[in-house]
């Protein structure tokens, strides 16, 4: 008898393996929504009559994303798309040149501004497989993002400048999964976002800025 359910109790035993999120080879869907922090960024305004070169300060905003993609044992790869957007209300550290003029200012300077970034993203993913319903990993991506900053006011003044800037962009981050059900995990993960420096243009202004991100995400994957 003990014979006879022996390759029955091992079948189950894999077949229960195979159900895992950290093991099964299938296609999966994702998605995060969290909190977004983006760096001071180092910005320089160069114009006709000079330039100004200032930290830009911007509060927490949201980011989101979707994926799409497979999983191979304990590796997984995906196509993502993420969005982000923070807003600013404060520069420092001004310093420029002004019809020949040197300046420095330690502020701050009032400035309504927004910061966003569309990205596209190739990300591949590292599941750490163990026998409970918890699931580390490690991830990096590689792609491309669309920046936007969209400047309403300057020192209180109007100003309407609105430029775009398609960047190289790279993530890297870390998090953990749990197993809700056989074909769905929830996720909790660290990613840093951040892209090649813009450059934005309106033939008046061009103004290059930094973009590095730090973003603490809740998601869901699954699997089918």
């Amino acid at each position: 008898m003990t014979k006879t359910y022996l390759p029955l109790l091992a079948g189950a035993v894999v077949l229960g393996l195979a159900s895992g999120p950290a093991y099964a080879d299938s296609w999966y869907v994702a998605g995060n929504v969290g909190l977004t922090s983006l760096s001071d960024s180092a910005t320089t305004d160069t114009f006709a009559g000079g330039n100004v070169s200032t930290d830009i300060e911007y509060d927490s905003g949201i980011g989101l994303s979707g994926a799409i993609g497979r999983s191979f044992g304990a590796f997984r790869v995906e196509g993502e798309v993420s969005y982000r957007n923070n807003s600013s209300d404060q520069a420092t550290d001004i310093t420029g040149s002004l019809a020949g003029n040197l300046f420095t200012a330690a502020g701050p300077l009032a400035i309504d501004a927004d910061m966003s970034s569309l990205g596209f993203l190739a990300n591949a993913y590292y599941d750490f497989k163990n026998d409970s319903q918890w699931t580390p990993f490690l991830m990096g991506g590689l792609g491309i993002a669309r920046l936007n900053f969209d400047v309403k006011s300057v020192g209180g003044a109007s100003v309407n400048y609105d430029e775009t800037d398609t960047v190289v962009a790279y993530q890297v981050g870390m998090g953990v999964g749990y197993q809700v059900t056989p074909e769905t995990s929830v996720t909790a993960s660290y990613r840093y976002f951040a892209t090649s420096d813009a450059s934005f243009n309106d033939s008046v202004d061009k103004v290059d800025a930094e973009y590095g991100t730090h973003n603490f995400w809740i998601g869901v994957v699954h699997q089918f």
